[in-house]
């Protein structure tokens, strides 16, 4: 899973080849990187890897995937998992104001986030958050941790999720976001190309290219295609976490 936030730093690279270099070299090792892009980078230094391990995020095989009919209301994932700068949750009061404005009154904006410890940075935007959710019914709001069902539940009902994460921060880090989204098959709003939307174009996936200044482009023009075919790179990170791990 790791890999120098600069792949072509000449330092970096000599300590990461010298590790795994060397960690291969026991006869019981085998090294699967989390993603395609971990894969190659692990490669061009040399080093061999097995394959893709499955993302461990959600049973996979025993779920099911999205209902095939949207909502008459859209509903809208603004935000799920760690309250962070850099994935966007500032961003959250100001872009709920204009989606809110956009679609007239008529959706549902869902955001969930956790607090580890306290981040006065994050302080104004959560304060505008909690405003909001009081005011519109519209906006519903959820600090505290989801299990399994419930995110299950919450992705099944879900027409379209905005992605606020910063793309510089993103560039070249993955996120679980966008295998949840694939795996549901929910069409994505992104700010600009990083990782996710490269993932995306791998995994054949939804999604659509937003700004700051125009934050609903497609959105409203259609609802995007329901079916669901993963391709061989897809497959191996959905599979069986367990079921690989006794392979």
């Amino acid at each position: 899973m790791f890999s120098p936030k600069k792949h072509s730093d000449c330092a970096s690279r000599a300590r990461y080849t010298s590790a795994f270099l060397r960690l291969t070299r026991f006869p019981y090792v085998q090294l699967h990187a989390s993603d395609f892009e971990t894969r190659k980078f692990y490669e061009s230094l040399g080093v061999v890897i097995s394959g893709i391990h499955p993302c461990y995020l959600l049973p996979w095989e025993q779920l099911s995937g999205r209902k095939e009919a949207l909502n008459d209301t859209p509903k809208i994932l603004l935000y799920l998992g760690d309250a962070k700068e850099d994935k966007g949750f500032n961003r959250l009061p100001s872009l709920a104001e204009e989606l809110l404005k956009r679609f007239n009154y008529q959706v549902t904006l869902v955001i969930q986030y956790t607090l580890a410890w306290d981040y006065p940075e994050l302080d104004n935007a959560r304060e505008r958050l909690y405003s909001l959710n009081k005011k519109y019914e519209q906006v519903e709001l959820s600090n505290e941790y989801w299990s399994t069902p419930t995110l299950v539940n919450v992705l099944n009902e879900m027409d379209f999720i905005y992605c606020t994460y910063t793309p510089s921060a993103y560039e070249n880090k993955s996120s679980g976001l966008a295998w949840l989204a694939v795996f549901f098959n929910i069409p994505v709003v992104m700010l600009d190309e990083c990782w996710l939307t490269r993932e995306f174009e791998r995994l054949g996936h939804t999604y659509f290219i937003g700004s700051e200044d125009d934050p609903v482009p497609t959105i409203l023009a259609g609802k995007g295609d329901l079916r669901r075919s993963f391709n061989e790179y897809g497959s191996s990170l959905y599979t069986n976490l367990l079921a690989w791990l006794a392979n």
